[in-house]
């Protein structure tokens, strides 16, 4: 039956027939290499079609480029560009001359809108957050007689060390970046976007270790002006030139990384690099 409808086509028909049948033929050994190669590679088995959509499947998996599950040797060729388009924007935002009145509306439009959003939650949340951890640190310290370097762990830990990463991690969560197109009202949109970013990070930051060192001195001598010298003291000794030097470094840093770059594994990893390498210069 088959031959016979092969007999009844017309003869440019029966060759096109043909030639597509030794082109399959022809190109199935490197098919199946590139199948064979991608199965020893590791990737997942695709949920195509078997035969040749499937050998295509497996090529287009094998080129795709990194996404955010892949690990940090896949992904490292896109962090140059990356850091340079980071670059470009923290050049823009800090030119006086980008700044025209409709340029500075919309940031100030944007900034306010944004601290309007994340900032009561954030210190509501890192204000109880404070509370729990400065109760526990107080108790502990108390019951095992060393109440004199409660105050001072607190401070260190909570001021200098968990909120301006928690600042920066929410305002990367909360808002995100904005991907700005070429047009006029796209850039000035970006632009705001990057600077109340930024500026955000350092309120939230900045005033989350206000309250936590508010709470701290609550904890400790409560509501009394008696503590305020040793409490001064206190904070005098932990900030010294150096920690206060890492901490508004390690702050500028944080904004910088959440205003202009996007993904949050890069960011992610970005924020986790900065702040082990200042925790190594400041100790050692």
């Amino acid at each position: 039956m088959a031959a016979a409808t092969k007999r009844r086509l017309p003869p440019p028909i029966r060759k096109a027939a043909g030639d597509r049948q030794e082109l399959r033929d022809a190109t199935r050994p490197a098919a199946d290499a590139v199948a064979e190669s991608a199965r020893q590679a590791g990737d997942p088995p695709s949920r195509s079609l078997p035969g040749q959509h499937d050998c295509y499947h497996r090529r287009m998996n094998a080129i795709s480029p990194p996404t955010s599950g892949d690990t940090p040797a896949t992904a490292a060729p896109g962090w140059l560009p990356m850091l340079h388009a980071a670059m470009l924007q923290l050049a823009a935002a800090l030119s006086p001359s980008v700044y025209t009145p409709e340029v500075r509306h919309a940031v100030a439009s944007r900034i306010c809108s944004a601290a309007a959003q994340a900032a009561p939650r954030f210190l509501l949340l890192t204000g109880l957050l404070s509370q729990v951890i400065v109760h526990i640190v107080v108790v502990t310290a108390q019951s095992y007689g060393l109440s004199q370097f409660a105050l001072s762990m607190v401070i260190r830990v909570l001021v200098v060390e968990l909120l301006p990463l928690a600042a920066a991690l929410f305002v990367a969560l909360r808002l995100g970046a904005d991907t700005a197109d070429a047009s006029v009202g796209q850039y000035r949109d970006g632009l705001a976007g990057v600077v109340s970013r930024f500026v955000l990070v350092i309120v939230l930051a900045t005033g989350s270790g206000a309250i936590a060192l508010v709470i701290g001195y609550l904890s400790v001598y409560g509501v009394t002006p008696w503590g305020f010298d040793a409490f001064t003291r206190t904070v005098g000794q932990v900030f010294d030139p150096l920690v206060l030097m890492a901490l508004a470094l390690k702050t500028l840093l944080f904004a910088a990384s959440v205003a202009t770059l996007s993904g949050t594994t890069r960011l992610f990893a970005l924020l986790i690099a900065v702040e082990s390498l200042l925790l190594v210069a400041e100790f050692f």
